[in-house]
C-alpha cells in the first residue's frame, strides 16, 4: 500500500478481518468466545454463532479452532448449500475418512470406528449456515448425537446471520422439536470498542501512533455501526486519502469524504443505537443467547 511508509507501518493495518493475527478480543468477543468454548467442552453437539455480516464471526471461529486443534480432528465447510451425500463425501476428504460409502449409516459406521482407534473427537465448522438445507440440517443434527460411553463425539459449530435460529428450530427429529441449542452472538461494536480495535490493528501493523482524531473515530463508528468490516474499509480509504494530501492524522472531514466515495450512509444514533432501522430477527436472537448465558452461568457455578 503506497500509504505505508508514510505513515511508518509495516503492513496493511485493515486488511481482511478473517486474519488471525489481526484478532482482537474486546467485550462482546470474550463473551462470544467464552460461550462458544463453553458449548463444545460441554459437549452440547451442535453450538451456533450468530451476527450481522462483517461482525467477525470467521475469525472468532478460526481462533479457537487454533486452539483446540490438538484436541479435535477438525473439518471447516464454507459452503453449506452442498447436497446431503456430497457433503459427507466432502466431509470424509476433510478429516481423512474413508469415503468408500453409500449412505450415512456407513459414514456414521465409520466416524465409531475412527474414534475408537485415535480416542480424538470431530469438530465440524460449517460457515454461511443460514444457507443450509433441512435435509442436511437432519443429517447434522444426527451427528451431534453420535456418543460413545456417553462422550460427544462430534462437535458441530453452525456460523450464520439471525435466521439461523429459526432455520435450526424447524428441525424436527422424530417429530419432536430439537432442544435448545447453544448460542453465542457476535455483536457489533460500541464507540469506545471501535477505537480501541482500530488502536489494535494499527499497533499489530508497526506503530503506536494515534493517526486518526477522536472526532474521526466518532465518525467512524457512526458511518461503520461498529461493524469491523467496514471499519477497516473506511480505515484504509482514510489512509489513503490522509497520504495523498499529506495528513499526519486523519481528521473528521476525511471520514465524511470516505462515506461519500464509499458511498456509505448517514446513520442517526441515540446512545450507540441506529434509530432508523430495525434488525430482522434481533428479538429471536436475544431470547436464544441470554438462554445460553443462563445455562454458562450454571455450569460455572
Amino acid at each position: 500500500m503506497l500509504y505505508l511508509q508514510y505513515y511508518s507501518l509495516k503492513e496493511n493495518p485493515f486488511q481482511d478481518t478473517a486474519n488471525p493475527k489481526y484478532f482482537w478480543l474486546g467485550e462482546g468477543q470474550s463473551e462470544a468466545f467464552a460461550i462458544l468454548k463453553f458449548g463444545i467442552e460441554k459437549g452440547e453437539g451442535i453450538t451456533l454463532l450468530t451476527g450481522d455480516v462483517g461482525t467477525g464471526k470467521t475469525v472468532l471461529v478460526k481462533y479457537l479452532a487454533g486452539l483446540l486443534k490438538n484436541e479435535f480432528k477438525i473439518a471447516k465447510i464454507n459452503d453449506s448449500d452442498i447436497e446431503s451425500l456430497d457433503f459427507l463425501y466432502f466431509l470424509a476428504d476433510s478429516l481423512q475418512l474413508p469415503n468408500k460409502f453409500e449412505d450415512k449409516k456407513d459414514f456414521f459406521a465409520y466416524i465409531d470406528e475412527e474414534y475408537s482407534k485415535t480416542k480424538k473427537k470431530m469438530l465440524i465448522i460449517m460457515d454461511e449456515a443460514h444457507r443450509a438445507t433441512k435435509s442436511l440440517l437432519n443429517i447434522l443434527d444426527l451427528m451431534a448425537k453420535i456418543k460413545r460411553d456417553n462422550e460427544q463425539l462430534i462437535n458441530i459449530v453452525l456460523i450464520g446471520q439471525n435466521p439461523l435460529i429459526e432455520l435450526v428450530k424447524e428441525i424436527k427429529p422424530n417429530g419432536n422439536k430439537q432442544k435448545d441449542s447453544i448460542v453465542c452472538h457476535l455483536r457489533s461494536l460500541t464507540k469506545n470498542e471501535t477505537n480501541e480495535y482500530i488502536k489494535h490493528r494499527l499497533n499489530i501493523a508497526g506503530t503506536e501512533r494515534n493517526l486518526f482524531s477522536l472526532g474521526a473515530i466518532g465518525k467512524i463508528f457512526q458511518y461503520s455501526e461498529g461493524i469491523p468490516r467496514v471499519i477497516n474499509t473506511i480505515c484504509d480509504h482514510a489512509l489513503m486519502i490522509g497520504y495523498s494530501t499529506d495528513l499526519k492524522k486523519i481528521k473528521s472531514s476525511v471520514i465524511k469524504e470516505c462515506a461519500e466515495d464509499l458511498q456509505i450512509e448517514n446513520k442517526v444514533f441515540d446512545n450507540g443505537k441506529d434509530l432508523t432501522k430495525k434488525k430482522s430477527g434481533e428479538k429471536i436472537v436475544k431470547q436464544a443467547y441470554n438462554i445460553t448465558k443462563q445455562k454458562l452461568f450454571n455450569w460455572a457455578s
